[in-house]
């Protein structure tokens, strides 16, 4: 279920490429789904690379965009985080125009704008 809505959020709405968008963290995630409805509108994972947590991979289908639906996926992440790897660090590799987004739950950015599959991205790390 998270594939797909990746798979219509990130390959082909955003043009990521598939063997960019999947990866090895993703057996080992854990993977926050939302449901509107019966219909599967949301998805976040989490992983753990290098002693960091990191969140990422969030993505809404178009229709249920400000809603609540990210905002619900990223505290629940966060509220994961904290309670199985409280002390590690919680980051995330934010796409720019979501940078905002991501400030408003204590996400400060760190380091310089990257590109990834084509699309300008910044290390958040969050504060709480």
């Amino acid at each position: 279920m998270a594939f797909a809505i990746r798979e219509k959020v990130f390959v082909k709405e955003q043009k990521v490429p598939h063997d960019i968008e999947y990866d090895e963290y993703d057996k080992a995630a854990l993977h926050v789904i939302c449901f509107m409805g019966g219909e599967v509108v949301g998805t976040g994972r989490m992983v753990i690379i290098d002693d960091e947590v990191k969140i990422g991979r969030v993505a809404v289908m178009r229709p249920y965009r400000g809603k609540g639906i990210g905002t619900f996926i990223i505290l629940r992440l966060i509220n994961e985080a904290e309670f199985y790897f409280l002390g590690r660090p919680i980051v995330a590799n934010v796409q720019l125009d979501a940078k905002d987004f991501y400030s408003k739950f204590g996400f400060k950015p760190t380091g310089h704008v990257f590109t990834e599959a084509g699309i300008e991205h910044i290390q958040m790390v969050f504060e709480s």
